[in-house]
């Protein structure tokens, strides 16, 4: 509809108003701008000119302090011209003191007094620095430092090269079981209440078997040393040494991290592998687990085929330290998923010849027997065509004479390490990635990719951390059947050395010697393991016993096709044998004593060693020794050893020597020299340990040193322990308070290098009741555990020493540490262990030596005044008795 003009022009003025209005107020807006522009340019010109008023009246900060240098400068002009005036008729010397000494003397020592201040404070600012820029440094490392500190077997490499590849088109199914232990769950318990009632009964049946079987052992060696005149040795009746009760942790709610378990698996499932791999793994035995995926309360299995992980079992939980559920296992992947090549991981602790697989819920571990057993319920072992291509242990000490004899015919190569693992085991991926990329590697190709990825993961680390610590690590290759051939041939050699021990009683004493010169695994309880390397034993008896030496020589040439290893263990040939060379305790005893019972199949052996450990044989051996010969086992005489407890010495300007007679030297197994220091006002001695400062001089004399120096860590002495003693290096422990928990520190001395690598921190062992403890969360009634939780020094991390003492006053003084501690020894990353002089003090000296049960017998003793760090005087110390505990 049409609007008519009157009312289009009345609608249309309103509007015409508002822009009106709106035109207006931007003017006035433009308007105020302008004027404040223009105020704005005012102020800002007589501010300008305030400020060159201000220059012109007042010289800015730099003029004035160049005024100020030209007026200082002139008035020293001028009173070094006044001074010349002053001294102008003063004598020579004056003048020339007063002038131009004195002024230059005292600034000398202004700027002497600042550069100490600084040089006692700056070395730790720097290296907190460095502490901080170097923590967790993890920089890539060359092939070429890598194999300076572990070289290739090239001879073995060319071994395993000759051995034929495999079809492109083959399966492989790599089974692994894992018993997640301490090393998974930490010590955190997630069990549910209803599995912990479930299990509480075959735990406890468990445990009374064990200890029962304990009891029976003992029993049975303690009535056969009464019926032949014998006690048993006298460190069994040594007093426990007092431990400080450790204060309980806090509870912390939070995740403790991941587990060394969890973590491997990813590992193993860190890429898409060859379709032609397949990767089963069964989990139990942890009270916890960080993958959470898998359930602490159920027994589960898993796939890894194709990139894709999933769960193909779930059952109720067992005792997977059980030989049944290891048979279970390889069945179903036996059933399940065959394959043209088979290979088996065992993963978790071991421990030699006393088995493998410690069950943090259950307790206990897997003998040699029960593993077998496991294996037998699934596969008839065959050395021709075994079940397995490959049985490799991801666990401790497992490459041993005693483990290849048990899984004889169910493998044809074993990967295995000879010395304990550090917590990370092996490295899964490079192996799997090199089995990808190259699918017709040989089962001996594929166990040599296992040892280097492992040997080149932790010699990476070495090299990132070598200015602090170093992993002493090995591992090999081993022919299975050649291993069995090889344990033929020790066991024709103990029966020779037993047969030998009839007529020459040195016989033992040279065993022991032996054994004391070969490398211990492991460090931190080379004294309740008591296994040796095979290579370096028989590179020391060969001279005593050519013939059987050398076949067992020859024959582990072939058994270990291919080894590396580095540090302190760089002489180890790849292989290790039990040899009760260190029996010196109750658990020691113990595991010799189930070694002899249940572990060794071979009657020679047995009674060799029960001969060593009792000195005398039972009724069952000298039937035996029947067999070989018509002479009998003479009963150990100690008369010799008691006889030197009370030789007259004599002291020397290195120290002091003592007569030793020609029958008790080839009786000896051991002598070392035991160093403590006597504080006068309290009464107290600290005892600093044995090291390996006597020697025989072929004169009929021992002749033993000390100088004043000891082993230190940062200047403070450690409580050492002499392992083993090799030509190329020593091997030490030492006891100590790991930030806040008891624990062995292990070290070695490279006799070429001369100086000490620090290998880490392991858990110590304590007596208690008659059984050992491991204080990193194992289970209370099971000693045998090997902790394959090596610990690395970190910055930061706290070291307090232990030494043993003896407090004959009746009160400590109030300044006097507890326990034994010594000073607490912040590491940092230049900590180094060395020999230094020791503080001024009184020190005392005794000569200590073994007998071939272990029992050891003390000289008279020897006091020291010393002082920086050199011995001023010696004296016999009447008022002192040498003693072990």
């Amino acid at each position: 509809e049409a609007i008519p003009p009157e009312k289009h022009r009345k609608h249309q003025k309103p509007r015409n108003q508002k822009k009106q209005k709106k035109a207006e107020a931007k003017e006035d807006l433009r308007e105020l701008s302008r004027q404040t522009r223009a105020d704005r340019q005012q102020y800002m010109m007589e501010q300008h000119q305030l400020r060159v008023e201000e220059r012109e009246k007042y010289p800015t900060g730099k003029l004035r302090r160049k005024a100020k240098r030209l007026r200082w400068k002139q008035e020293k002009q001028n009173r070094r011209l006044e001074l010349k005036k002053r001294y102008r008729d003063a004598p020579w010397l004056t003048r020339v003191c007063r002038l131009y000494l004195v002024k230059p003397l005292i600034a000398l020592l202004i700027i002497g007094g600042l550069a100490a201040v600084a040089y006692s404070l700056l070395p730790g600012f720097i290296g907190t620095a460095l502490d901080a820029i170097m923590e967790g440094s993890n920089k890539p490392v060359s092939q070429e430092e890598i194999y300076k500190l572990s070289p290739i077997d090239k001879e073995g490499a060319k071994r395993i090269d000759a051995v034929a590849p495999v079809d492109k088109n083959d399966t492989w199914t790599i089974s692994v079981y894992i018993v997640g232990s301490n090393l998974e769950d930490m010590g955190v318990n997630e069990l549910s209440a209803v599995v912990q009632s479930q299990i509480a009964d075959t735990v406890a049946q468990k445990t009374a078997r064990s200890q029962k079987q304990t009891a029976k052992r003992l029993n049975d060696f303690s009535a056969e040393l009464t019926d032949n005149d014998l006690e048993l040795p006298a460190y069994l009746y040594y007093p426990n040494k007092p431990v400080k009760a450790e204060e309980e942790a806090e509870e912390d709610s939070g995740d403790p991290g991941p587990g060394a378990a969890s973590t491997d698996i990813e590992e193993m499932t860190a890429e898409t592998w060859s379709d032609n791999i397949r990767i089963v793994i069964q989990t139990g035995g942890a009270t916890r687990w960080s993958n959470t995926g898998v359930n602490p309360n159920r027994t589960q299995r898993f796939l890894y085929h194709k990139g894709h992980f999933e769960e193909v079992y779930n059952q109720p939980l067992e005792d997977i330290t059980d030989p049944k559920s290891l048979t279970s296992f390889l069945n179903f992947c036996k059933d399940e998923y065959p394959a043209d090549h088979n290979m088996l991981v065992l993963w978790n602790h071991g421990g030699a010849s006393f088995g493998y697989g410690h069950d943090s819920i259950y307790g206990g571990m897997m003998s040699l027997a029960d593993i077998r057993e496991g294996l037998e319920g699934a596969y008839e072992p065959n050395q021709k065509d075994p079940a397995f291509d490959v049985i490799g242990y991801d666990a401790c000490l497992m490459s041993s004479v005693e483990v290849a004899h048990a899984m004889s015919g169910f493998a044809s190569y074993y990967a295995v390490s000879e010395e304990s693992e550090p917590g990370e085991g092996w490295d899964y991926t490079p192996w799997l990635k090199a089995m990808t990329k190259d699918p017709t590697m040989s089962p001996a190709k594929v166990a040599q990719s296992i040892a280097d990825s492992y040997m080149d993961y932790y010699m990476t680390q070495n090299v990132n951390t070598g200015w602090l610590m170093s992993s002493d690590v090995t591992f090999a290759v081993l022919d299975a059947k050649k291993a069995e051939q090889l344990y033929d041939a020790w066991c024709d050699l103990t029966k020779k050395q037993l047969v030998d021990a009839t007529k020459d009683r040195g016989v033992l004493a040279d065993i022991g010697r032996c054994s004391d010169k070969s490398a211990h695994m492991p460090a931190s309880a080379y004294n309740l393991y008591n296994t040796i390397d095979l290579g370096n034993y028989i590179d020391l008896m060969v001279d005593s016993y050519p013939a059987e030496a050398s076949k067992v020589k020859k024959l582990l040439g072939e058994t270990v096709m291919y080894h590396r290893e580095n540090g302190a263990l760089s002489e180890t040939q790849g292989i290790s044998v039990y040899m009760p060379g260190s029996v010196e305790s109750y658990g020691g005893l113990m595991m010799c004593l189930e070694y002899i019972n249940d572990i060794c199949d071979d009657p020679a052996t047995r009674a060799l060693y029960y001969y060593k450990i009792a000195g005398c044989l039972t009724e069952d051996m000298e039937e035996y020794l029947a067999t070989l010969t018509d002479d009998k086992m003479p009963v150990l005489n100690l008369k010799p050893f008691g006889d030197f407890a009370k030789a007259d010495l004599k002291l020397t300007d290195t120290g002091f020597e003592i007569p030793i007679d020609k029958d008790l030297q080839t009786m000896l197994q051991s002598y070392l020299v035991e160093t403590a220091v006597y504080d006068k006002k309290t009464g107290t001695v600290l005892n600093y340990g044995k090291d390996e400062l006597a020697r025989l001089d072929g004169e009929g004399n021992m002749d033993c040193e000390f100088d004043g120096t000891w082993i230190c860590l940062d200047g403070v002495p450690l409580a050492t322990e002499v392992i083993s003693t090799t030509e190329s290096s020593v091997e030490y422990r030492s006891n100590i308070l790991y930030n806040g928990k008891n624990a062995y520190l292990s070290f070695a001395w490279d006799r070429d290098k001369e100086e000490f690598t620090i290998n880490g921190v392991k858990g110590a062992y304590t007596e208690s009741v008659g059984l050992f403890n491991e204080l990193l969360g194992s289970d209370p009634y099971n000693y045998m555990v090997n902790t394959r939780m090596t610990t690395e020094l970190k910055p930061g991390d706290i070291v307090v020493p232990i030494y043993a003492v003896d407090q004959s006053a009746e009160e400590a003084s109030e300044d006097q540490k507890p326990d034994g501690q010594g000073e607490e020894i912040k590491i940092k990353k230049r900590s180094e262990i060395k020999s230094e002089g020791l503080p001024s003090g009184y020190y005392l000296n005794a000569a200590v030596i073994s007998d071939t049960r272990g029992d050891v017998y003390y000289s008279k003793v020897v006091g020291n005044d010393v002082s920086g760090g050199k011995v001023k005087k010696r004296e016999l110390a009447t008022s002192f008795t040498g003693r072990d505990y």
